[in-house]
């Protein structure tokens, strides 16, 4: 694909004219479907590790003012061999796909958005033995 296509690409999808071409009616929520669980089960022979509450972290960052966050963010390349802690690695999920509030057994507001909380990815560690 040359230039000129992926630019007439992106103009299509920001322009969002993809909502005038979709039949929107056949989707699960329209067909009134359940949504999908609040989170895959997993197989009995999963290694469950408990976490420290993620949401904690963040909300020590919550009260930092916003020009001081804009202000102070700054982009590091600094690679280490040190694995995250437990308390990292719980921020990071719960930042992805945290669970702020259950709604009701089917319906949770996540800290991610999703049009009719049917959240479409879920989030898997990669985590060296």
């Amino acid at each position: 694909m040359n230039t000129s296509e992926q630019l007439d690409r992106g103009r299509f999808f920001l322009k969002d004219t993809i909502r005038q071409q979709t039949d929107f009616s056949n989707t699960g929520q329209a067909r009134q479907l359940p949504p999908p669980s609040l989170q895959k089960a997993c197989s009995e022979d999963t290694v469950r590790v408990n976490l420290p509450d993620g949401s904690a972290v963040l909300k020590r960052l919550a009260g930092m003012p916003l020009a001081e966050a804009i202000l102070g963010r700054k982009s590091s390349r600094k690679y280490t061999t040190e694995p995250l802690t437990l308390a990292q690695v719980s921020a990071l999920l719960w930042a992805t796909q945290g669970v702020r509030e259950i709604l009701n057994p089917a319906c949770a507001l996540r800290t991610v958005p999703s049009a009719g909380a049917r959240h479409a990815f879920e989030t898997y560690l990669a985590v060296p033995e």
